[in-house]
């Protein structure tokens, strides 16, 4: 994306923010303009309802970054960004992200792709969300978190960094013990096995092979 130079001019303008577990980094509909890049640790974006149920978007590790839309369009933060582990980040200020967009074609590129990722990701679970049932978008998340840790598709695909069943159900728009049913379901199928220190999932092909409803 930018050269060892290009690279070293931008580090001038970023300050390093340490996090707990835990911590707040962004506040939903925040002021703050500031964009993050995640040096070590994890990042979890997600909104809170009136009612305080939870809705995740993604969780993001070291190498990427959030912030960034807000400081593009100057509008209110879209989501809440919490360290889930110790967390080491560098901060970045509207200003010198925006003048280094106009500055680094590489980055713009960067930006552009990663923006459209996220257009592509959210597209893909709205359709889920209007045109399948639990049982489907269960078994749509578990695909999702084997390819994370798959170094390929062949074979037995142990996962790493696995979410409890309650994010999960965060992610899908369910409830825990909707997730832990068909879990459970999965595992009787054979196609996953799903305890602590021993998650594996065995039929990839099979995560796909869903009813609508």
């Amino acid at each position: 994306m930018l050269d060892s130079v290009q690279r070293s001019a931008l580090a001038k303008n970023l300050r390093v923010l340490i996090c707990k577990p835990g911590e707040v980094v962004i506040h939903q509909s925040g002021a703050e303009r500031d964009v993050y890049f995640i040096i070590a640790g994890r990042i979890r974006a997600c909104v809170m309802s009136a009612s305080g149920k939870e809705v995740q978007y993604e969780d993001l590790n070291a190498g990427e970054m959030f912030g960034e839309i807000a400081a593009l369009d100057g509008g209110a933060r879209t989501s809440e960004c919490i360290a889930v582990t110790e967390t080491t980040l560098a901060v970045m200020r509207q200003t010198d992200f925006l003048a280094a967009l106009d500055t680094h074609s590489g980055l713009n590129r960067y930006i552009i792709k990663r923006l459209t990722s996220m257009l592509r990701n959210h597209m893909g679970r709205v359709f889920e969300f209007s045109t399948h049932g639990v049982k489907d978008r269960v078994r749509f998340e578990v695909f999702r978190i084997a390819i994370k840790s798959a170094d390929n598709l062949s074979g037995d695909i142990v996962v790493s960094d696995v979410p409890t069943h309650a994010d999960i159900a965060a992610r899908i728009s369910s409830h825990r013990e909707a997730v832990t049913r068909e879990l459970k379901q999965l595992e009787k199928a054979g196609i996953i096995t799903w305890r602590p220190g021993n998650y594996i999932v065995h039929d990839i092909n099979a995560l796909s092979n869903t009813e609508s409803g």
